[in-house]
């Protein structure tokens, strides 16, 4: 039978993380004191970049295992808004960004 992958509480960890820093980005002030050249429609670059150069910003992100955190990051790397997929504004050739980047995670927890 199917189950969900998120089996272990590593891994339920890591999602929650990732649900509460996904709008880090978005803050301008954030972004502005950090020197994150990014505009705000790129907040999970601007993110990504962030976690990346200076991760121990982020306690929550900086104690993942780093299976986790560059899972996390490499989803917010991801050139692929699923907001216009689902509204048919993309092609779903635009999953190919998202299979290449994150192909490597297959055998992941989540």
């Amino acid at each position: 039978a199917e189950t969900v992958k998120l089996s272990t509480p590593e891994a339920v960890d890591a999602l929650l993380v990732f649900m509460a820093i996904h709008a880090l980005g978005k803050i301008k002030e954030f972004r502005e004191e950090l020197q994150i050249t990014y505009p705000a429609s790129m907040h999970d670059m601007a993110l990504a970049e962030i976690l990346t150069s200076k991760p121990q910003l982020v306690p929550s992100f900086s104690r993942l295992d780093g299976k986790y955190r560059l899972l996390i990051v490499d989803s917010l790397s991801v050139d692929f808004e699923f907001s216009q997929f689902l509204q048919a504004e993309i092609t779903p050739a635009s999953l190919v960004s998202v299979k290449e980047r994150m192909g490597k995670h297959d055998n992941q927890d989540f």
